[in-house]
């Protein structure tokens, strides 16, 4: 599947982006001002070796990014100079390998596609992603937010809303905003995780991290307990182990959030006997404090503790027993969040969507043995 997702991570655009982008570097380039008429779409069809429908196509999406205004019997006429470009923020919450995955995927589009991008960094702290939000700077068409759930967000964002600012969530969402957004398939990884886990060992799966916020481990919750309950397990709270601390207090302190998934772990490993244990840890961060608190209750992973990830950030593959997780193509998400984005500023898309990217489940020696 990873050659899949490269494949569809550096696929061309398509024909009649590829026109409309000349097209507007040809209007800069001959210098072209308001009045100013275009070649007839037969003759561009001709130099672009492209059929009519195509750049007529073309000529939609400059029409829509108002840069030129196009009548049948009259022609394109040049609006407004294509020196013009659409500005979109994104302000990364800290500058950890899966929000530089995602800015790199955001970057990528942006430069394709003639778009201006204003970087942000919240550095851990909610007020700077708050004010990113809900004052971008002048010009700001669009935002791309990975809204934490509460109040504070919801304001902000509805705020940005009304002010006339286009907004996708990436890879999570608030529920009760219906606002497009883009994520990985958390439900379909979790699923196939604890899939793994209940065939390869024939015993339940316990689950350690968040469970109701954000929405994407939400998602990985429900995932979870499908598996479950197709392999006849069916009392979910007794394999449940959620964080003490809320999503959005322990992501502005690391040794909160480590020390939430150590103490989780032991408390698991106190509580429950079991012969040997199988886990689905939220995300790789908890699964790193299950490998401590194994270690620390003299358990060994892959022989008295099965474990699989979420996220296959680069420290699973090199951790003393390679860590099972579940690969999500970050940079992916990043490029189609500013797609759907650009999409939705430009008026290709008109209503909220949400789309979903596919995941990989990449099996370790943590999960087998």
């Amino acid at each position: 599947m990873s050659s899949v997702l490269e494949q569809n991570s550096n696929k061309r655009l398509r024909r009649y982006e590829q026109i409309r982008n000349q097209l507007r570097q040809k209007i800069k380039d001959e210098g072209l001002k308001e009045g100013d008429r275009l070649p007839g779409i037969y003759l561009l069809a001709d130099e672009f070796d492209a059929n009519y429908r195509t750049v007529k196509s073309a000529f939609e999406r400059l029409e829509k990014e108002g840069i030129i205004s196009y009548k049948p019997k009259v022609g394109a006429i040049v609006t407004s100079p294509a020196s013009k470009k659409f500005s979109i923020s994104y302000t990364r919450w800290r500058g950890d390998a899966f929000n530089v995955e995602i800015w790199k995927g955001v970057r990528r589009f942006t430069e394709e596609n003639n778009v201006n991008l204003v970087m942000g960094d919240a550095a851990s702290s909610h007020q700077r992603f708050l004010d990113s939000i809900t004052k971008p700077g002048n010009g700001i068409h669009g935002l791309l937010v990975m809204p934490f759930d509460l109040p504070t967000y919801r304001e902000a964002i509805l705020s940005a809303i009304k002010d006339g600012k286009k907004v996708v969530f990436v890879d999570r969402a608030l529920p009760d905003i219906d606002v497009s957004s883009v994520t990985a398939d958390h439900f379909t990884g979790s699923y196939q995780a604890t899939t793994h886990l209940l065939e390869m060992h024939g015993r339940p799966v316990y689950y350690i991290g968040k469970v109701a916020q954000p929405s994407s481990c939400k998602q990985r919750v429900e995932g979870w307990a499908e598996a479950m309950r197709e392999h006849y397990f069916h009392d979910f709270d007794k394999y449940i182990f959620d964080l003490p601390h809320a999503e959005a207090e322990l992501s502005v302190s690391p040794s909160k959030a480590i020390e939430d998934h150590l103490t989780t772990a032991v408390k698991l490993f106190e509580t429950c006997e079991e012969e040997a244990y199988s886990i689905f840890a939220g995300n790789d961060y908890v699964a790193v404090g299950v490998y401590v608190a194994a270690e620390k209750l003299g358990l060994q992973i892959g022989k008295d503790v099965f474990v699989v990830g979420f996220g296959d950030i680069p420290l699973a593959q090199t951790m003393p027993v390679p860590l099972s997780s579940v690969f999500q193509n970050s940079e992916l998400v990043g490029y189609e969040s500013a797609k759907l984005l650009y999409e939705l500023i430009t008026g290709d898309v008109e209503k909220p969507v949400h789309r979903i990217l596919p995941v990989e489940l990449r099996i370790r020696a943590s999960s087998t043995g």
